[in-house]
């Protein structure tokens, strides 16, 4: 069974957005390489979060991050609607990078 994040990748990749769950930047460096992006935007912790988007900026990517509410690997809980929310901030067909584990 998967945490909140199982239906919430459903609505992404159902609304054509791609999502990865990730464990850190070198991935996303790998991905914005391959699928070529328009924007990106990112979930995790505060220090994840702020390490993505300074990773973003030094490459000239637009992203968006959502911190969540109770940091770990096990158990990580967060506003799922709140993400919803930000990825239809971004036009297009945005590569949705996410740091959580199921």
């Amino acid at each position: 069974m998967r945490c909140g994040i199982g239906s919430v990748i459903d609505q992404l990749e159902n609304d054509g957005r791609m999502v990865f769950i990730i464990p850190g930047s070198t991935f996303i460096k790998r991905m914005i390489k391959e699928y070529h992006p328009r924007a990106i935007v990112g979930v995790g912790c505060l220090l994840e979060v702020k390490e993505g988007l300074e990773m973003a900026d030094s490459i000239d990517m637009i992203a968006m991050g959502v911190v969540t509410s109770k940091d770990g690997c096990v158990e990580t809980t967060m506003e799922w609607e709140k993400l919803l929310e930000v990825v239809e901030l971004v036009p297009g067909d945005p590569l949705t990078a996410s740091s959580l584990a199921p």
